[in-house]
């Protein structure tokens, strides 16, 4: 279910980024925007994910358990897990292109910075995947682990913003 939400949304964040950068925009102030958004889509709902198993679960009892419910049955438990995905994922799809876009400043750079943004980025989901399923989820429980994660994305956008400089007009 997870994969089945998460991929979509990291999918059109990719291309909504992509689309904006297609005109003159800066890529830092929506990278700051990015990472605030990822924040308070995790802040506004925290109480409902430890609820949502039970939800799920309570919707598929409602149903005949016979094979001419089972597709009804996975909606049911697709669609609610993909509504609550849907905007992290999008703003976490987004941010990968706009942080390429905020390293790269000249042409003859571009394969090397994007590389090594792409690299970092692949590093630090390797690690932050077995640092979050090994230490943080034991030690602190989904709720204070998605919070941490809320004040890590928050702090690193208003850092980007506070970064951005406005164009000014000459």
């Amino acid at each position: 279910t997870m994969v089945v939400s998460f991929i979509p949304g990291i999918a059109l964040g990719s291309a909504l980024a992509g689309r904006m950068l297609r005109r003159p925009r800066n890529a830092l102030a929506l990278f700051g925007l990015c990472e605030v958004g990822i924040a308070l889509s995790i802040l506004l709902p925290l109480h409902w994910y430890e609820r949502l198993p039970f939800a799920v679960h309570r919707m598929g009892s409602w149903l005949a358990h016979d094979a001419g419910t089972y597709g009804l049955y996975l909606t049911l438990q697709v669609v609610p897990s993909a509504l609550v995905m849907a905007v992290p994922t999008t703003l976490i799809g987004a941010a990968l292109p706009l942080a390429s876009r905020v390293c790269v400043d000249r042409l003859d750079v571009l394969g090397r910075r994007v590389g090594s943004v792409f690299s970092a980025n692949t590093l630090g989901t390797v690690l932050g995947a077995v640092v979050t399923g090994f230490v943080l989820l034991p030690w602190l429980g989904i709720e204070r682990t998605l919070l941490l994660g809320a004040i890590v994305s928050g702090g690193l956008g208003i850092l980007l913003l506070r970064a951005w400089r406005p164009a000014t007009a000459s």
